[in-house]
């Protein structure tokens, strides 16, 4: 037989292997997913650093295909054995999940390869003695790169802010990069492209951002010499200058995001979608 042969047959040995050990992850994602969600909610507003320790059992996932229990237990045995009877039959299912996988990632490394394009051609300006790159589209303040963070601000809060305003937004987006938000968010983006299976991962996403944004805000808080009142006031001003009297431009914090070129009336707009 020629030698491609062989190597397409190994090629889709692993890939029916790794589909069977995803597929079960991919299932155990949900339930995981749910127990954190009841456990959030059980730990209440206030216990924000308790909330976001949750999360952290995300890590184990990717470990979770080869679980002995799903062997061993007869009723976890008869689940997966239903789940992946065909997976482990099918050449062509190992094939399209991995296609899946490669999509997925592909699609995240674009995202992020265009982010850092977009910010490598901005201005820059000194805050704080902290250098930044300033946009002049009207968007929360974020930052980009796991291994060289950049923060981005728009001009228009450079303009309007005084210098106590700007050093106070810059703290924020530094407690993200000290905090190691954005490499949580990268393992939370190749978690959901190796279990893309799960349907719920956009909507865990969102109180995922929202816990990481409210872990940034108590440690500004406790930090920053400011009391909550002072704090919310800064970001209700945020809110108000960027949104301009209209309701077209979202109003979340932000560490990292995707950007989506929008085309209306023959103009081309960048708007801020989602963090990543």
């Amino acid at each position: 037989m020629p030698e491609w042969f062989w190597l397409v047959k190994n090629v889709d040995f692993f890939a029916l292997y790794y589909t069977v050990q995803l597929v079960r992850c991919a299932a155990c994602s949900v339930v995981l997913m749910g127990l954190v969600m009841l456990l959030r909610k059980m730990s209440g507003r206030e216990r924000t650093f308790l909330r976001c320790a949750w999360w952290t059992s995300f890590l184990v996932l990717p470990f979770l295909g080869r679980l002995r229990l799903l062997y061993m237990w007869a009723p976890m045995a008869r689940l997966f054995a239903w789940m992946t009877a065909d997976t482990k039959t099918g050449i062509w299912i190992g094939r399209i999940y991995m296609a899946g996988v490669f999509f997925f990632a592909a699609r995240m490394i674009g995202t992020r390869r265009r982010l850092r394009r977009l910010v490598a051609g901005m201005e820059t300006a000194v805050i704080d003695g902290t250098s930044v790159r300033v946009t002049e589209m009207k968007l929360t303040p974020f930052t980009v790169g796991v291994l060289c963070p950049v923060i981005v601000v728009p001009k228009l809060m450079l303009e309007t802010y005084g210098d106590g305003e700007q050093a106070f937004i810059l703290r924020h987006e530094k407690t993200h990069i000290r905090l190691g938000h954005l490499l949580w968010g990268l393992v939370w983006d190749v978690l959901r492209c190796l279990l893309w299976l799960n349907p719920f991962w956009r909507l865990a996403e969102r109180h995922f951002r929202g816990d990481m944004e409210d872990m940034c805000d108590r440690v500004c808080i406790q930090q920053g010499g400011k009391d909550a009142y002072a704090y919310g006031m800064v970001l209700l001003k945020s809110i108000r200058l960027l949104r301009g009297g209209t309701r077209e431009l979202p109003a979340a914090a932000a560490y990292a995001g995707t950007w989506i070129c929008k085309y209306k009336s023959g103009e081309t707009r960048y708007v801020y979608d989602s963090k990543i």
